[in-house]
């Protein structure tokens, strides 16, 4: 933040927030993805810019996938899941991703204060409450424990679109 502050480059706390995640806690990564973003977007660098930029996939499309396990309506799986792979997606990256969504709202249902805990900005935060508030705290732990003991067999079948439908 405070790079792009003296830099005069306009990012939002949810751009910072993707840069961080990218750089997986390193500065001098993180620098250079900040000096690669401006390359790419310019001086005003949008969210959608870093996620093209950084193959990211948007917290909306981790949200349908949370609602359709969380609202019990399994038949949203297959078009979004045709959605992600429409959109070039590795399968693999996207279940690694859902995997840090449902922890993200197993803190947000367990923890007093998940914004210590989770890089997202204060309107992140309350989405997340919201979506945690559809299910138990159990039911939570249930899914995040399915979802771990299920990515080993992502990671090695031949036919991940399916395992990931149909799982």
């Amino acid at each position: 933040m405070e790079i792009s502050k003296k830099e005069g480059i306009t990012i939002t706390p949810a751009g910072l927030a993707m840069i961080a995640e990218a750089a997986d806690g390193s500065m001098r990564d993180a620098q250079s993805l900040l000096d690669q973003a401006v390359a790419f977007s310019g001086e005003n660098i949008g969210d959608e810019d870093l996620k093209t930029f950084l193959g990211t996939i948007g917290q909306d499309v981790l949200f349908q996938f949370s609602s359709a396990v969380l609202d019990e309506k399994p038949e949203a799986v297959f078009p979004l899941v045709d959605s992600v792979v429409t959109s070039g997606y590795d399968l693999r990256f996207v279940f690694g991703k859902l995997i840090e969504h449902f922890r993200a709202l197993l803190l947000v249902r367990s923890v007093e204060k998940p914004g210590d805990l989770l890089l997202v900005s204060p309107e992140g935060l309350e989405a997340l409450r919201a979506e945690a508030a559809k299910a138990t705290l159990e039911d939570h732990l249930r899914y995040l424990l399915a979802l771990q003991q299920a990515e080993p067999g992502l990671k090695y079948s031949a036919m991940p679109r399916i395992y990931f439908e149909a799982f």
